[in-house]
């Protein structure tokens, strides 16, 4: 991970999904699920939650 990013996991581009570790992704996953009531523990609910989470971080031209 870049050290410019400050650890903040909003500003992270779409390729650096993968170098986060679930121990940082965890509580956005948390939110996701909560909100969307979904189980963590399931591996479809999980992977739903991280798309909505990478999805949420994917920047989209002509917003910002």
């Amino acid at each position: 991970m870049d050290s410019n990013n400050n650890n903040d996991i909003n500003s992270m581009h779409i390729n650096d999904i993968r170098d986060i570790p679930i121990t940082e992704a965890l509580p956005a996953l948390k939110s996701i699920a909560k909100l969307y009531s979904l189980k963590l523990n399931r591996l479809s609910d999980f992977r739903i939650a991280r798309a909505i989470w990478a999805n949420s971080l994917r920047e989209i031209p002509g917003i910002w």
